[in-house]
């Protein structure tokens, strides 16, 4: 049996067509957890007439605490031998759970992630890989988890094994409020050998449609800070190809996300010292593909601090 795992908060407008797709799946042997975290709007009314008409739904209520409590609810309370996380606000192709319990049992690996299509408003942009990316990969996690990165961070698009998750007792970290995904499945991989890849758009996300918005703020800085640091440490363990791009990229990406912060000072002595802290991270000069990534990360390892600031100031006036 497959565990599929649904924390839901004021998701009324998304959580029908949610368990409609699941509802809907080929593969029928499955338990569907929904862990309503305190929602206030009509969520709770919805599961429970669709709880009416499917037995495999089990609707859990709880005090309002974030969606990682909510996950780690759903993990205790699944009794499947394989577990998957789909967001509320998203939705999964008819063949989803099929295509992944089926990867996973042909290649025998301990992980499973696939493509995604990401919906807008306006557009529709499916994420796979290309022929050639899909052709190298070699079905481990030290070989194939660059090639991966691009799907790599989220919880959803994946199936786990249960028997990992039970016999380490790993948890979604609930003190954290950014980077928590990324941090649970680095500690999954910690127990893994073996990846495989369905490489078809079968998870279906629906950007805009969440009332979560981009945080910029110090605990989310230190909470990146930290899963950058656990990262690191993983890659240099594993040995991971190329982990140390990954790294550079991400470093990267927390540069410009936190160059400003929502709730702290921000003028050049503040932004001086989150790059010091990011650059703690570092310990080895490396060149990055795209050349904006290159040129932040080689100011960032040479300490060019108020040169960097300087740089991604005027980077964002002129993107204004």
């Amino acid at each position: 049996m497959i565990s599929v795992i649904i924390p839901m908060y004021n998701a009324s407008k998304t959580i029908r067509r949610c368990l409609c797709s699941v509802m809907e799946q080929t593969y029928t042997d499955l338990e569907i957890i929904v862990i309503d975290d305190g929602s206030t709007d009509d969520s709770a009314r919805i599961v429970a007439e669709m709880e009416a008409q499917d037995q495999r739904i089990r609707c859990y209520k709880k005090s309002n605490g974030g969606a990682s409590s909510a996950r780690n609810i759903g993990i205790l309370k699944s009794s499947g031998d394989y577990l998957c996380f789909l967001d509320s606000d998203d939705a999964i192709a008819r063949d989803y759970v099929k295509a992944l319990i089926e990867e996973m049992t042909l290649k025998k690996s301990d992980f499973t992630m696939c493509g995604y299509r990401d919906i807008s408003l306006n557009k529709q942009l499916d994420h796979v890989l290309t022929e050639d990316q899909f052709s190298e990969l070699r079905g481990t996690i030290q070989e194939d988890l660059c090639l991966l990165r691009e799907f790599s961070n989220s919880p959803c698009m994946k199936m786990f094994l249960a028997d990992i998750i039970r016999e380490h007792q790993l948890l979604f970290r609930e003190d954290m409020v950014t980077a928590e995904d990324q941090y649970f499945n680095y500690q999954y991989m910690e127990y893994c050998r073996t990846v495989s890849f369905v490489n078809r758009p079968i998870y279906v996300y629906y950007t805009g449609e969440s009332d979560l918005s981009v945080r910029r703020t110090r605990k989310c800085f230190e909470n990146d800070l930290e899963n950058l640091a656990f990262a690191k440490a993983f890659m240099e363990r594993r040995k991971v190809v190329n982990g140390m791009q990954m790294i550079g990229r991400s470093l990267c990406y927390a540069v410009r996300r936190y160059i400003f912060l929502t709730d702290e000072k921000n003028d050049l002595s503040a932004c001086r010292k989150r790059l010091q802290s990011l650059r703690q991270i570092l310990h080895e000069p490396i060149h990055l593909y795209k050349w904006q990534d290159d040129v932040i990360y080689q100011l960032l390892f040479r300490r060019l601090y108020t040169v960097l600031c300087m740089y991604l100031w005027c980077r964002l006036r002129l993107l204004q």
